[in-house]
């Protein structure tokens, strides 16, 4: 009752109902402030019956069933206020383009402040509310994915399981959301990591979700919570690089997997397939873990003792995971270039393959972008140099032939030509270009722009 209760209430009124005098410009559960409603809801009722419940001996089932409605209630209390008018985009891609932090949420989780100093800063104290939401959310995710992993085991694989899984994600997604835009505006201060949520559980849980066969379906959702755990911890992140990007051949990397996956069903023309639904949010997670990843300090071209941990060399260790990385991108824009080549990419016509083609191109000029500009490439490194440079002489490539073919035809309206998959194209990889173009770099030919770009320009 209480999540049918937030529901309702947390509804953007003009959304869905006609504005009018009495409603217009009131807040949520009006008359109610978000301390109040956060006090009630979440601190009397949700949190301690979620405690009890975790402690309690019953089936999957009834777990599932009982804690609904407390899950509902915390994912409608943090999630994006504006997440609602983007719900099936955003679930399709992974992406979030409104980002923003409800009143709520800020009650739950933004530091309490105790008083005003004189010189006008803000004396804060950790909210203690904070830490047992954020453990209440862990554990019952972890719970989640363990009751289905047992039950694939034992054959007894259930829509409950399944559901428990799905519901935990939401609200994990939601509270990393909250926590990513906290970590940007200037309430959130130093972390204690006794008050924050286990990145290294929530990491190796993920990197298990996202190559379980059985939950395929809901591939895109973990990569989003990826790039949102990448952005609300990023340095933590950093540290579990390899659990996402690492591969060998004893050893698959869920991020790589899908874009080689994803290459393939472009070719194919299989734009309704598992892998190519998820490859979006696999590109996002790819380039914000690498926006994370400190390169350089890692792979900076000078060999540093430092840098050697148990596990091996960590400087061989990311050259070799970015080596394959760029030439799991230069395979896909290369395959997105013989697409470009067909006939319909010079229709007006917005189909579904065209919609998908267009966010992937997008996100693909994002990621080769960071990695072209972000990589040093002096003395070790040299070798990610004649990589990184194909996919500067691949967007170029892409650029031209899309500018000579929309030149052959006439347009009758501006918005005719901006809906082209071509001209899209153009839009997308020309960003790219420009952003190489622009990154300066010291003690090279061309010092105005990145190394890899300068090498396409000495080239050509």
């Amino acid at each position: 009752c209480l999540a049918k209760v937030l529901a309702i209430s947390t509804m953007n009124s003009h959304a869905s109902y006609p504005s009018t005098k009495s409603t217009k410009g009131r807040g949520p559960l009006f008359p109610w402030g978000a301390e109040k409603t956060v006090n009630l809801i979440l601190k009397q009722t949700v949190i301690p019956y979620l405690e009890i419940s975790a402690k309690g001996d019953c089936t999957i089932t009834q777990r599932v069933s009982y804690c609904y409605g407390a899950i509902e209630c915390l994912h409608l209390l943090l999630k994006n206020p504006n997440r609602e008018l983007h719900l099936e985009y955003m679930d399709h891609i992974g992406i979030d383009n409104t980002t923003q932090l409800s009143k709520h949420a800020a009650a739950i989780l933004a530091p309490l402040v105790v008083d005003v100093l004189p010189d006008g800063k803000e004396n804060q104290q950790i909210n203690p509310l904070r830490k047992r939401t954020l453990d209440a959310i862990s554990h019952f995710w972890e719970w989640s994915y363990e009751s289905f992993e047992k039950g694939q085991q034992a054959s007894t694989h259930a829509t409950d399981q399944s559901m428990a899984v799905l519901m935990s994600s939401q609200c994990m997604a939601a509270a990393l959301n909250a926590l990513s835009v906290l970590r940007k505006s200037k309430a959130q201060k130093d972390q204690n990591d006794s008050y924050e949520i286990d990145v290294s559980t929530v990491a190796r849980i993920l990197q298990a979700m996202v190559q379980n066969k059985g939950l395929r379906i809901y591939q895109p959702k973990f990569l989003y919570i990826l790039t949102l755990l990448c952005l609300a911890y990023p340095n933590a992140c950093a540290r579990h690089w390899h659990l996402f990007l690492e591969q060998s051949a004893v050893k698959e990397s869920p991020l790589i997997s899908v874009l080689e996956q994803s290459t393939a069903a472009l070719g194919s023309h299989n734009f309704e397939g598992n892998s190519w639904i998820a490859l979006p949010s696999s590109l996002r997670a790819t380039s914000s873990l690498v926006a994370a990843m400190p390169l350089s300090l890692w792979i900076s071209g000078e060999g540093r003792p430092s840098m050697r941990i148990s596990g091996g060399n960590l400087s061989l260790r990311v050259r070799n995971a970015l080596l394959i990385t760029l030439k799991c991108i230069f395979d896909l824009m290369s395959a997105i270039k013989v697409r470009l080549s067909s006939s319909e990419c010079l229709s007006n016509t917005i189909s579904s393959s065209h919609a998908s083609m267009e966010i992937v191109m997008m996100q693909i000029s994002e990621l080769a972008s960071k990695l072209c500009t972000k990589i040093s490439f002096n003395g070790e490194n040299s070798v990610l140099l004649e990589p990184a440079s194909k996919l500067v002489q691949c967007a170029g490539h892409i650029y031209v032939h899309s500018a000579k073919t929309i030149a052959t035809k006439a347009f009758t309206s501006k918005s005719e030509l901006e809906n082209t998959l071509l001209f899209k194209a153009m839009s997308s990889f020309g960003n790219f270009i420009i952003e190489c173009l622009g990154a300066s770099t010291s003690g090279t030919r061309f010092p105005l722009c990145s190394v890899p770009s300068g090498n396409w320009l000495s080239d050509a």
